[in-house]
């Protein structure tokens, strides 16, 4: 045996040992890959399971609030007086009140539930200056009796209306209507109210420099 052969022999052994050890390198890392591709599997599982009782416990808590709201509709509109009634149930009082900047007094109704523009048209006209049409945010808090016990709804609805000019007389308000814009809860129907309102009222108009 030659003084090269030990040498070739020895090199070929380092080769093998150093395929040897890129071979279990590579079949680590597909262990890992394989591992992290199951974890991830299973936890998109979880991830989607967890969404989907969420949507549902969700539904069952809107389906159960629904089942305690009134739902106010206009009977009668396009007047002075704009009649209303609950449609889960017949009303037995309803609280209503305006926003704060037209500095009208809140107004209970029983048995005949109803707005009257004589209430705030004077206060209004003053507020939307020369429109001729706008809707009203009111906060009605009615309440009624059911085969389900008492059900009592606090809500914002907007009462479309139009401005007519009468000869003589000036302007009236007329409602057209009675549209629900949201529920709500708690304390803060009022500044929810006042919210609404300072988005539905016409812009002042810029005052002249002298």
């Amino acid at each position: 045996m030659t003084e090269e052969q030990p040498a070739e022999a020895a090199e070929r052994r380092a080769a093998r040992r150093r395929w040897l050890t890129l071979g279990e390198i590579v079949a680590v890392a597909g262990l890992i890959i394989a591992a992290l591709s199951l974890y991830l599997n299973w936890s998109d599982r979880r991830t989607d399971e967890a969404e989907r009782r969420a949507e549902q416990a969700e539904a069952r808590t809107s389906a159960a609030r629904q089942d305690h709201h009134i739902g106010l509709v206009a009977v009668k509109a396009d007047g002075d007086v704009l009649t209303f009634k609950g449609v889960a149930c017949a009303l037995q009082s309803a609280d209503i009140s305006f926003p704060s900047a037209l500095g009208v007094a809140a107004q209970s109704v029983t048995l005949d539930p109803h707005i009257d523009a004589d209430w705030f048209a004077k206060p209004l006209l003053a507020a939307i200056g020369d429109a001729k049409t706008g809707r009203l945010p009111v906060l009605i808090e009615s309440r009624c009796a059911s085969d389900s016990g008492e059900r009592l709804e606090q809500a914002i609805y907007e009462v479309p209306f139009s401005v007519d000019s009468r000869f003589l007389r000036g302007k009236a308000v007329r409602l057209r209507g009675l549209v629900l814009e949201q529920y709500v809860s708690g304390g803060d129907g009022q500044a929810r109210l006042d919210a609404a309102w300072r988005k539905l009222a016409p812009a002042a108009p810029a005052k002249r420099a002298d």
